[in-house]
C-alpha cells in the first residue's frame, strides 16, 4: 500500500518581536513557500511546534504517481 501524501518540512525563524503569534505564523508560511522548489495545489500547510522563535511548518500534499 503506497502513501497517498508527501510531507515537506520547514524550519522558519521569526523573531519573536515580529508580531502576534498569528502574524507570525502567516509570516511562516510566506517563507516556506517561497523556500519550496515544488509549487503543489492542492497543499495545505500546518503549524506542528513553535518553540520559541523557531516555526515548524509542514506541507501536506499530493503524491505524484505518474508512470512515465
Amino acid at each position: 500500500m503506497s502513501r497517498k501524501f508527501v510531507y515537506d518540512y520547514y524550519d522558519i525563524e521569526i523573531f519573536e518581536d515580529a508580531g502576534t503569534e498569528e502574524e507570525r505564523i502567516d509570516l511562516a508560511f510566506e517563507e516556506a513557500r517561497d523556500r519550496s522548489h515544488l509549487y503543489a495545489i492542492p497543499c495545505e500547510w500546518s503549524v506542528i511546534r513553535i518553540d520559541g522563535s523557531k516555526i515548524r511548518v509542514r506541507r501536506t500534499r499530493y503524491k505524484n504517481e505518474r508512470k512515465d
